[in-house]
């Protein structure tokens, strides 16, 4: 009898490739093929009708062509449809999930012989239900119809160009965005590859991204935003960003990809790169990163932060006379060119140039002070190799002096509303400024503070030696200077070498006050060679001192570890605290002087180690406690002196040095740093507290 099937994705063949479905029908049945369900037979005998209840079936007579005609409910499939004969390839596509009424000729003929009623109410039935659902199919064509022409309304006044390709990869439809990007009408890549627009400079092409991605189903291989180039219709290329997304259909596939040309874009960002290149030479941007900031537009007047680094300083000495017989023009060209020197060395070791100042170099290295000794003796070396090409030039060398120095300083913004410019400060820098000015007096090349010796990682890799000792003017703490010359000319860096020892020892002697012994010292260096100019320099200043019958002033000689009231802070812990360590470096004083064992004085020092960590601890709980603002920076001058003070114990343990020396250096530590540091630091934590923070 009549029946009905539901068809969603469904082929209705009539006479397709008849040798290889033919083996799969039975008479007049429905039978499975891969591909959809065979509805109509191609046998011409069996006579069928399939009404169209709803849905939607579209007739084909070739596979590649588009749709020869839509069928709607109340339309008729079949032997007695509008389907040609003369087209045995003929076939029918569900587009939209269909009811379909399936009527054999043989049925509707028995329905008559049984009950022409029947028959007569089936089809007048069948014409009312197509009458009544007449209205509603067009309604909802219509209404497709508007959707579709908002869609191609929309594709067309898109902005952005909008391609859509089919699984093969070929182009089925190309809004006028893209006609006007690529330079092509519509209707000359309609069916064309989309690899005429977008040659893909791999070896794999777009085919191969959609065959990828049927096999895999990686969304991330069709691309999202991803940068490619496009090639024109006259064959230039440019930038393009590239999103693509599926289209899922009941039959095959869909990709519509929108490109966005960023060709203003590329320039924009080659501009910002530019500008930012250009800002960078400026403020250099490992300085922007020490601030803490992403990039120059962060930084604000006034950002600053405190950090532990080594400075340093170089000149070119004579610099004034070089110029005098230089045109203005020429001494630029004379100075960059020797700045341009002069840049590698700093940055290929970790230095980052704060400032040019004329011919002066102001640099800095956060990581550690290894790397700016060995930037400071690469310098000195360009600077020889430079010198080699003045010369033949017929021009005179240059000399250069060097200093460095290591501690905390303050980096940051300072200036106005319109100007303002990164600088650092803090004592550690004037020091190091001063370092860079010795070396002219000294006639050396590279000075370095004992901040920077001994915060060295591996000092043994250096040419050093002890030359000085010094109070800078407006600074109660002394600083020892060391000489590094590594740079020297071979014979003299040998002399330097084999008299280091005995030089240390006179050094010592001279600031202990001790100037004939230091003057024997000196003498013996310069029998080595005579050309060492710091032995030089000392001869003549003992010959001052005896002379007018006085010491050189700032010398340790005479200073007693002494406890005075102008010393107490006003915390009784404390100050009882800082009394026990003053005595007890006294007596450590004192077993040096009475020439006790090497291993009496060691349990000495041991000793006032041990009770100064101690103080230390305690120290550090009470500024806690109290929420002392600056403990950071008083907790690393106290880790500063616990390193400077084992080094000094294992220097005491194993040097060769004469006990003269060995007493300089614990004078000068102990003396200036424990005097000081109470004096001062440990000052402060008083004035806090008598500010208003509480004891309790």
């Amino acid at each position: 009898m009549v029946s009905h099937k539901e068809l969603e994705q469904v082929e209705l063949f009539r006479g397709m490739n008849l040798k290889v479905i033919r083996k799969g029908l039975r008479g007049s049945r429905v039978t499975e093929l891969a591909g959809g369900q065979v509805l109509l037979s191609p046998d011409h005998d069996n006579h069928r009708l399939f009404v169209l209840l709803s849905g939607r079936l579209a007739i084909h007579f070739d596979r590649r062509e588009p749709p020869e005609r839509y069928i709607e409910p109340g339309g008729a499939v079949g032997e007695s449809s509008l389907l040609e004969r003369s087209r045995p390839s003929a076939f029918v596509i569900v587009v939209e999930p269909s009811r379909v009424l399936e009527i054999t000729e043989e049925d509707l003929w028995s329905l008559m012989r049984l009950d022409g009623t029947a028959a007569v109410n089936l089809l007048k039935t069948l014409i009312t239900w197509m009458k009544s659902n007449t209205g509603k199919v067009m309604a909802k064509q219509q209404k497709l119809m508007q959707s579709e022409a908002r869609i191609r309304s929309i594709l067309e006044t898109a902005v952005h160009g909008i391609i859509v390709i089919n699984e093969a990869g070929l182009i089925e439809s190309f809004n006028l965005a893209a006609e006007k990007m690529f330079g092509y009408g519509a209707q000359e890549v309609y069916g064309k590859n989309v690899n005429l627009l977008m040659p893909s400079p791999d070896a794999e092409n777009h085919d191969g991204y959609l065959d990828r991605y049927r096999e895999t189903g990686v969304k991330r291989i069709l691309g999202n935003g991803r940068e490619l180039l496009g090639k024109r219709k006259d064959g230039t290329l440019f930038p393009i960003e590239l999103s693509v997304s599926e289209v899922p259909l009941p039959q095959g596939r869909l990709f519509t990809g929108v490109v966005i040309d960023i060709t203003a874009r590329k320039e924009a960002q080659e501009r910002l790169q530019a500008l930012h290149n250009a800002a960078d030479r400026f403020v250099p941007h490992r300085f922007i990163e020490l601030l803490g900031k992403p990039d120059i537009t962060g930084v604000a007047l006034g950002d600053s932060i405190e950090a532990s680094m080594t400075v340093l300083f170089s000149d070119i000495r004579g610099f004034t006379s070089l110029c005098e017989v230089m045109t203005p023009h020429e001494v630029f060209l004379f100075i960059n060119g020797y700045l341009k020197r002069m840049e590698p060395p700093i940055q290929q070791h970790g230095g980052v140039i704060d400032k040019f100042i004329g011919d002066a170099i102001m640099a800095l290295f956060p990581a550690s002070p290894d790397e700016a000794v060995q930037a400071a003796l690469a310098m000195c070396q360009e600077v020889d190799r430079y010198n080699l090409e003045r010369i033949h030039y017929q021009k005179l060398p240059l000399r250069m002096g060097i200093g460095l120095n290591t501690g905390r300083v303050m980096l940051g913004t300072i200036g106005g509303r319109e100007r303002m410019e990164n600088t650092v400060i803090g004592d550690v820098v004037n020091i190091a400024s001063r370092m860079e000015g010795l070396t002219n007096q000294y006639e050396t090349r590279l000075l370095i503070t004992h901040e920077t010796r001994f915060h060295l990682q591996h000092p043994e890799r250096f040419s050093m030696r002890l030359i000085d000792y010094l109070r800078p003017r407006g600074r109660q703490m002394p600083v020892l200077v060391y000489e590094v010359f590594d740079t020297d000319v071979d014979s003299l860096r040998h002399e330097k070498q084999i008299t280091r020892t005995q030089f240390e020892e006179a050094v010592a002697l001279f600031h202990l006050g001790e100037l004939t012994a230091a003057h024997d010292l000196f003498l013996t260096c310069q029998t080595h060679g005579g050309r060492d100019p710091v032995a030089k320099i000392y001869l003549e200043r003992i010959a001052t001192y005896l002379k007018e019958g006085r010491l050189p002033n700032g010398g340790s000689a005479g200073r007693a570890m002494l406890w005075t009231p102008e010393l107490a802070i006003g915390v009784e812990n404390i100050d009882s605290q800082h009394r026990q360590i003053m005595e007890m470096a006294s007596r450590v004083e004192a077993a040096l002087h009475s020439r006790h064992t090497r291993e009496v004085l060691l349990e000495s020092m041991n000793f006032l180690m041990d009770y100064t960590l101690n103080h230390f601890s305690e120290e550090e709980t009470l500024m806690e406690k109290w929420g002392y603002p600056a403990m950071a920076l008083h907790r690393a001058k106290h880790r500063a002196f616990t390193v400077d003070f084992q080094r000094l114990r294992d220097e005491m343990a194993g040097s060769d040095h004469r006990e003269a020396y060995l007493l300089f250096r614990l004078q000068s530590l102990l003396f200036d740093w424990l005097v000081n540091h109470i004096a001062r630091e440990d000052q402060k934590i008083g004035v806090y507290l008598r500010g208003g923070a509480s004891t309790d």
